[in-house]
């Protein structure tokens, strides 16, 4: 893990790793952009994990660019303080805190914004339909002012570092791509024309921020698509946009109509990005960017071992196992939690208008589960042999002074995951969890819990029970406790 954890430098920002956790949406935003203290907690785990730098999802630099009602905001000065309590999480928790502006352009639905999406022409968006409202010059230009406006609120909010969204059928994606952009004035045809509008977009906020300020550039160097971008000509853009001042390239790929490759499932290959970011790499003297299916750092350390990229960006991963970054460097390879590239997480996006995980169950809900450390040691008892059962009694005895207690059948390990058997054995042989095996559990109640081992009875004080004792609903001690459950069966 040397080269994944070794050090670099933008700009005279010093990056502890080469890790970074890239922008994505996290939906919990308020309606109309702001931030909430879910919101906070969500980037304070992930920046407590150990990547280098943290980039604050996409937020909208005008109100008709939002994609959802959901979405950040950086287009008013109101919206600063709560993007500061963002950086300052992320800061604190010891990562560099960066931000992504943003502007949706045709890809936002009419329903939303309350009028048509704005576009670089008269071409609608594959994926949502309906009429759009092509830029005039005088409309471009107020776009690259409020671009530039939102980097200073950005800059004033405490964060070090602003990547512009030029990538996935995004607003200035489309205009440098002809497979969106047909216009024949200076802001379209050629190569020059259609990279304007960013190049202008850079130069300004350069204007405003000064030489040194770093500018990320997100773009998707393949949209897959018809006169959509390729490598070569992603490479020519980005030569423009080094020369208007960009200092680091992130290289995604996928438009509104190839979304595949803009979050890829598990049938794609791990990294499957990675080699157009070398060629982009190769062509360019900043530093670029790999993002792409890269969820276990023994890839990411392949990446910068081999020269590939200079950064690598863990998105799904870090949402897995915030932790990923601490735990790589510490060797603890076997806690951490992999990102199967399942995509419950987009899924659950558009399903429930909420972020979850298949394998990481806090995502989304790091506010509501948060656990703080007792003011006096408790004794807790877990009743169960099964995973929910261990993992509880795992995560419980990590608080300092806490007394816990397993109790289990003698067959219940048997269907456990062998490396929570193998942590709880030594956290037991450690005095952190004392393990009773027992014949069956006679009464509970939240302070007292009856078990009987053999022919003997014992009455356990406790300060917590947790009942993890799976399919079969043991009806009348929860009954005792008031707890009702509705089955499709009835009441219990």
């Amino acid at each position: 893990m040397k080269h994944l954890f070794s050090p670099f430098r933008i700009n005279g920002i010093k990056f502890k790793n080469r890790i970074v956790l890239p922008p994505l949406a996290s939906f919990l935003i308020n309606k109309g952009g702001g931030i909430t203290s879910e919101t906070i907690e969500h980037y304070r785990r992930r920046a407590g994990g150990g990547p280098a730098m943290v980039i604050m999802e996409a937020c909208a630099v005008s109100p008709e660019g939002i994609v959802s009602i959901n979405q950040a905001r950086i287009d008013d000065d109101r919206m600063i303080e709560g993007l500061a309590a963002i950086a300052t999480a992320i800061r604190s928790n010891g990562a560099i805190p960066a931000i992504q502006i943003h502007h949706a352009g045709r890809h936002t639905p009419a329903k939303v914004i309350k009028r048509k999406p704005l576009a670089p022409s008269l071409l609608s968006c594959p994926t949502i339909r309906g009429e759009v409202e092509p830029l005039t010059a005088n409309g471009i230009q107020a776009l690259v002012d409020k671009f530039a406006s939102a980097a200073v609120r950005a800059r004033e909010a405490g964060f070090d570092l602003i990547e512009i969204h030029g990538a996935h059928g995004y607003l200035i994606s489309q205009f440098l791509s002809r497979y969106s952009n047909i216009r024949s004035d200076g802001y379209g045809g050629t190569i020059a024309g259609r990279t304007r509008f960013a190049a202008e977009i850079v130069r300004e906020i350069k204007n405003r921020l000064g030489a040194d300020y770093p500018i990320s550039f997100k773009i998707s160097a393949q949209e897959f698509v018809p006169k959509g971008l390729t490598v070569d000509e992603s490479i020519d853009i980005l030569k423009i946009l080094v020369e208007a001042g960009i200092d680091v390239v992130q290289v995604s790929a996928g438009n509104d109509a190839t979304p595949e490759w803009i979050c890829q499932p598990m049938f794609m290959k791990k990294a499957c990005l990675v080699d157009s970011a070398y060629q982009v790499k190769q062509a360019l003297d900043i530093p670029v960017m790999a993002v792409g299916r890269i969820n276990d750092p023994w890839t990411a350390d392949e990446i910068i071992a081999d020269g590939k990229a200079d950064l690598v960006c863990i998105g799904r991963g870090l949402m897995a196992d915030p932790q990923m970054p601490n735990k790589a460097k510490a060797g603890r390879f076997d806690e951490i939690r992999t990102c199967i590239a399942c995509n419950t997480c987009m899924e659950s996006i558009f399903r429930k208008g909420r972020l979850e995980c298949l394998v990481n169950p806090y995502l989304g809900r790091e506010e509501e589960l948060r656990t703080e450390r007792a003011e006096k040691p408790k004794k807790v008892m877990v009743i169960g042999g099964g995973n929910s059962a261990l993992e509880a009694a795992l995560q419980i005895s990590d608080e300092p002074g806490t007394t816990v207690t397993l109790s289990y059948r003698s067959n219940a390990f048997q269907k456990a995951n062998p490396k929570n058997v193998v942590k709880v054995d030594e956290a037991a042989k450690a005095g952190k969890i004392q393990v009773i095996m027992t014949s069956s559990v006679l009464d509970i109640n939240p302070k007292t819990v009856i078990i009987k081992q053999k022919d003997k009875e014992f009455e356990l004080g406790n300060d917590a029970v947790i009942i993890c004792a799976g399919g079969i609903l043991p009806t009348p001690m929860l009954k005792q406790l008031g707890i009702q459950i509705e089955t499709k069966y009835g009441t219990a």
